[in-house]
């Protein structure tokens, strides 16, 4: 469960580097989007290429505590009229 995601503390600022590093890479192309929504798809940064989900969502949720990051607003769902 992500919830129970645990790493050691080096290794998480080193992921929240490769966060940064990544953003910075991606540019304000993908502004707003979530840095783990990108792994695995064209669109994904170098920096990303030697994470984990669990590492990046970790990462992500530190940056989100810290005010470093900001999620993306939810859509509420659409309905069909």
């Amino acid at each position: 469960m992500l919830d129970e995601i645990t790493i050691p503390p080096d290794r998480l600022l080193d992921v929240v580097d490769s966060v940064f590093v990544g953003l910075a890479e991606m540019g304000p192309v993908h502004t707003g989007a979530m840095p783990s929504a990108l792994l695995g798809t064209a669109d994904q940064p170098r920096a990303f290429c030697d994470l984990t989900k669990n590492e990046v969502v970790a990462a992500e949720r530190l940056l989100l505590r810290c005010g470093l990051l900001t999620a993306p607003p939810v859509q509420p769902p659409r309905t069909l009229q």
